[in-house]
């Protein structure tokens, strides 16, 4: 009995984040996936009469560019490179282009100057969302908006 006292705290401490956790995979496996969103989205510009601008490869590249506007960056203070961010997103025509870009980028490591390694990995959408400010998110859905695409980040 004295051994339960003892350690009373820390086994509710234990017993609170595991059953955080679980709660957390639960309300996560609840909301639809990425992958069914972009096939809808897929589904209706094609439905539109929209075709890809660009190859699969160019997509990956273009993609390793926005990736690398951080993982380059060696400033603390503005840890991504925005410039590069919206070149790549002046070269989308469509949203079917938007589409094969978010596939392209997959989940990477989060823009976190010292602590991408503690968070799980992004989306291309949670990914500029983590590492522009809300001025540089707003110049890029601007950069999209003026070309008539309706994805928006």
């Amino acid at each position: 009995m004295s051994v339960i006292k003892k350690y009373k705290k820390p086994l509710i401490a234990t017993a609170a984040v595991v059953g955080g956790y679980l709660v957390y995979k639960a309300m996560k496996n609840r909301q639809p996936s990425q992958g069914t969103a972009l096939l809808n989205d897929e589904a209706a510009a094609k439905a539109k009469g929209q075709s890809l601008s660009y190859t699969q490869a160019t997509y990956v590249n273009l993609a390793n560019v926005i990736f690398n506007a951080w993982f380059q960056n060696f400033n603390i203070f503005n840890p991504v490179d925005e410039k590069q961010i919206l070149s790549v997103m002046s070269k989308m025509k469509n949203d079917l282009d938007i589409i094969a870009l978010t596939r392209a980028f997959g989940k990477r490591r989060a823009p976190v100057p010292f602590g991408s390694f503690f968070v799980s990995d992004l989306s291309l959408g949670e990914w500029l969302r983590e590492g522009l400010y809300e001025n540089e998110i707003q110049a890029v859905n601007n950069v999209l908006k003026a070309k008539g695409i309706t994805a928006q980040f």
